[in-house]
């Protein structure tokens, strides 16, 4: 007999299937397909894949070539650095804080009219000198119109008066044949003018008396021979007739050189005959003296030095108190510039201007000579010559002991004459 619930039973049991249904596919999910592509694509693909290689490579040689383009071209960026420019901005010369470029001092070197590094670089020290202690000594500013009227008594020369287009063509030929730019002459003209300054203060400030001593000397060949006529005299030997019967120890007057104030004397001298009592010799002195004009010929000289008399205050002559005038301004800066911390930096670590510095300084100087344009001299009533304020290279001129005595720009002492 037929269950009546059984249909209802199998009802419910569809409707329940029908309600949660089973993912086959979800369970075993079918394994895909892989396809050959056609032979015709796998050819395309290798080209593309070739292509792509060679496009990387092309890359990655221009990135090698801009890699080492680069290097080459920092290379020789830093090797002009470091050859052509830097040299150029380092410091050849300091006094106290103030520095002087090389390629300013080459400048100078160029638009002196001797060319000579030695006589630019002592220059440069006077005017750094006064620079830092003129105005202590009552040098006032320089102002520009100070400036254009030097010019202007330079440009004119002789004449009464200079037209402007005249003095424009002039102040342009200046610029021309030293190779400064107009802000660079015009400060070397200011600083003429500060030395030019200082120069008539110290001079108005020499009197018509003072201290002297009665100085007698003897000049040898060699310190040995001067130490052992020295040794005589300490013995008791008189100095007086030592000079007097040696043909080549006492020279003029047989040693006897006068009345002479301290100021006169030989700068290398001076402070031996200063610290020296009467009837006392002193020792060996060296002096470096030429006996050509040129200074070229140089050697050197010891001078034993001795003081018959002194006097605190005596009437000078005129020709004494004109050479202590003109000395005034060296002596001062000899003085000064005892007092300063003066450095030259030269090539490879020197400390002065030695062979190597001054054999590159000359190549540097005749390169930038040959660069100046050729100046044509203006058929004009004014001067073509340079100007003294771009040569203001002065040779410090002492006479004592005797006359023909100069300071070279180097600070050793060079005699055109027979004494030290």
């Amino acid at each position: 007999m037929t269950n009546p619930r059984e249909p209802a039973k199998k009802t419910s049991q569809q409707n329940e299937n029908k309600q949660n249904p089973v993912n086959i596919k979800s369970v075993h999910p079918p394994k895909p397909v892989k396809k050959t592509p056609p032979r015709a694509g796998r050819k395309a693909q290798i080209e593309v894949d070739h292509a792509q290689q060679k496009a990387l490579a092309r890359k990655n040689n221009i990135i090698t070539f801009s890699v080492l383009t680069a290097v080459v071209v920092i290379a020789v960026a830093v090797t002009v650095f470091l050859v052509a420019i830097l040299p150029m901005q380092r410091s050849i010369l300091t006094v106290d804080n103030q520095n002087v470029k090389t390629n300013y001092f080459l400048k100078r070197v160029v638009a002196t009219s001797n060319r000579d590094p030695s006589s630019t670089l002592q220059s440069l020290i006077n005017e750094l000198t006064i620079k830092e202690k003129g105005a202590a000594e009552g040098v006032t500013a320089v102002t520009s119109q100070d400036i254009d009227t030097f010019l202007k008594n330079q440009a004119k020369g002789t004449n009464d008066s200079i037209s402007d287009a005249d003095f424009n063509k002039w102040y342009k030929q200046q610029l021309s044949s030293t190779g400064l730019s107009s802000s660079e002459y015009r400060d070397i003209v200011s600083r003429e003018i500060q030395q030019q300054r200082l120069s008539d203060i110290l001079s108005a400030k020499v009197q018509d008396t003072a201290p002297q001593v009665h100085l007698w000397w003897m000049v040898f060949s060699s310190n040995d021979a001067a130490t052992a006529v020295k040794t005589k005299v300490d013995g008791g030997t008189d100095f007086a007739t030592i000079a007097a019967d040696s043909t080549t120890a006492g020279w003029v007057n047989g040693g006897d050189q006068g009345w002479m104030p301290l100021g006169i004397i030989n700068a290398q001298l001076e402070s031996a005959v200063a610290g020296l009592d009467v009837g006392k010799c002193s020792a060996p002195v060296s002096v470096v003296q030429s006996s050509d004009t040129t200074g070229s010929d140089l050697t050197t000289r010891y001078v034993l030095l001795w003081i018959s008399e002194k006097s605190d205050s005596m009437k000078l002559t005129s020709d004494q108190i004109t050479t202590l005038k003109n000395q005034a301004l060296s002596n001062w800066e000899t003085t000064e510039q005892g007092k300063e911390k003066i450095t030259v930096h030269g090539l490879n670590g020197a400390t002065s201007l030695d062979s190597a510095t001054l054999t590159w300084i000359n190549s540097k100087v005749n390169k930038m000579v040959n660069a100046l344009p050729k100046v044509t001299p203006a058929t004009t009533s004014v001067t073509t010559t340079p100007t003294s304020a771009t040569s203001t290279t002065t040779t410090q001129t002492t006479t004592a002991p005797t006359t023909g005595t100069t300071t070279t720009p180097t600070g050793a002492t060079t005699t055109t004459g027979t004494a030290p």
